[in-house]
């Protein structure tokens, strides 16, 4: 008796532990439907997008394997909704002029502009590109520059209105560069490395609270802080004030250690993360563990545990709840959580309820089956054929280990019709591992000391988001 009730009060315990992000009438982008993944080059199209912004009713989406940044109308959005423009490509139906990494939009005195990580193309350097909304087909750049500035697959510029600062996260460089708005020749303070020369991930020896390792985006706080996603170290930073050596860690207990796990206070190659308008919680996109974690950050703790959980463990999709996430943000207008679904060539969009509620974090938080996801309305979502889209083999996107994760069947998920999707009832709100290891192959003659660039079945890695190149060569690191 007393076994059969230890039993009991685990799976109660577990259930607890299990929390979801309410996530309901989801929307699909660059698919006809939740279980379908094919790469396609047209209006209706994406070929793996790494990152996405929400300024104003627009919804932008860097669309890496297509070469071009493209734009939705966030009002009366529905599934299959097509891009209403490519900025950087003559056209819905061709490729861009360069392939764009991050993507970061900001407001400043009633004007919106977005930036733009861009990858260099025919022996262009890498850069990052300004633009001023509202968004047309081959628009020209804003004349915003940073002259002198030697980049390495850059994200993008957060930029900090309030205090007129820029922050470029110059990922394959291993740092995070801070500028006055008024000066953009000489930054005025660097994370990650000692000087502007440095550029080894974690200043070339062992990582500490000062180091950085492929960051991927920065994130500003309420009180002059900062976060930033130190991807590859497996966790994500904060930042009091001015300081560069930072004070607390999510994803780790300490700033020496940088392992990947897939526990609730562990993270796998995170690279984006969003702070709630009141900087009470952090989403974060905990990419290669294949789900979105979210943060009670009112009371700071090193290795601190998330409360809630969207997404399993090891299950990348296609399924409403299956993906890899490489960029997340939320319309507070709506409640709605974005997520750029690189591997199945996709955006997903889900209402959530708690946009601006923390929770206490338990212990853990273990993957849950997908009976407990809010499976999204087959009355909202719109059918197209997808005959036309070029087929993408999922032989390439990123494996998490997945030993503890109960396997889950898309079979379930919700297959699209066209009407649109429901309007949210609430209120608006205000805006502001362990890598599996593998043995060599000819693709990845040298996994370790590395193993996150290599897949467990001997195939290298090839995901091209953000740091595409560094992911590439990092079975030689």
């Amino acid at each position: 008796m007393f076994k059969q009730l230890l039993i009991l009060a685990t799976i109660i315990a577990v259930a607890v532990a299990q929390t979801r992000i309410p996530w309901n009438n989801v929307v699909v982008l660059g698919q006809p439907s939740y279980t379908t993944s094919a790469a396609g080059l047209s209006a209706t199209g994406l070929n793996q997008p790494p990152s996405l912004g929400i300024i104003g009713d627009n919804l932008i989406v860097s669309d890496y394997n297509n070469s071009r940044v493209v734009a939705y109308n966030l009002l009366n959005i529905q599934n299959n909704s097509p891009a209403y423009v490519a900025i950087n490509a003559a056209g819905l139906d061709v490729r861009g002029s360069y392939s764009s990494n991050g993507i970061e939009p900001y407001t400043e005195n009633g004007v919106e502009y977005i930036w733009v990580g861009a990858v260099g193309t025919n022996g262009n350097p890498d850069s990052v590109i300004r633009y001023t909304l509202p968004l047309t087909a081959n628009q020209a750049a804003d004349p915003v520059t940073f002259p002198g500035l030697s980049l390495a697959t850059p994200q993008a510029v957060e930029v900090d209105v309030e205090n007129q600062l820029y922050y470029v996260v110059d990922t394959g460089n291993n740092r995070v560069l801070q500028y006055a708005a008024n000066d953009l020749t000489t930054p005025t303070r660097i994370y990650g490395q000692e000087s502007l020369s440095g550029t080894q991930p974690n200043r070339g020896g062992a990582p500490s609270a000062s180091t950085l390792r492929n960051p991927t985006k920065v994130i500003l706080g309420c009180n002059n802080d900062l976060w930033i996603v130190d991807s590859r170290n497996n966790r994500i930073l904060h930042f009091r004030n001015d300081a560069t050596t930072a004070d607390f860690v999510i994803g780790q207990t300490d700033f020496v250690t940088v392992t990947s796990g897939s526990t609730a206070s562990k993270l796998n190659v995170p690279l984006a993360a969003v702070i709630n308008p009141e900087c009470t919680f952090l989403w974060v996109a905990d990419t290669l563990n294949n789900r979105v974690l979210k943060f009670n950050i009112e009371n700071l703790a090193n290795g601190l545990s998330a409360s809630e959980v969207l997404g399993v463990v090891g299950s990348r999709g296609p399924a409403v709840d299956r993906f890899t996430p490489t960029d997340i943000d939320i319309d507070t207008r709506t409640q709605r959580l974005w997520i750029a679904d690189f591997n199945n060539n996709r955006v997903l969009g889900g209402v959530t309820t708690n946009v601006a509620t923390a929770t206490p974090s338990p212990t853990s938080v273990a993957s849950a089956s997908s009976s407990s996801v809010p499976s999204a309305s087959s009355s909202s979502a719109p059918s197209a054929s997808s005959s036309s889209a070029p087929s993408a083999s999922s032989s390439s996107a990123p494996s998490a280990s997945s030993s503890s994760a109960p396997s889950a069947s898309s079979s379930s998920a919700p297959s699209a019709t066209s009407s649109p999707v429901p309007s949210p009832s609430s209120s608006p709100m205000p805006s502001r591992s362990a890598c599996p290891v593998p043995t060599p192959s000819p693709s990845c003659p040298t996994p370790t000391p590395n193993p996150c660039g290599c897949e467990s079945n001997n195939e290298k890695v090839t995901i091209n988001f953000y740091f595409a190149d560094l992911l590439r060569g990092a079975a030689r690191d």
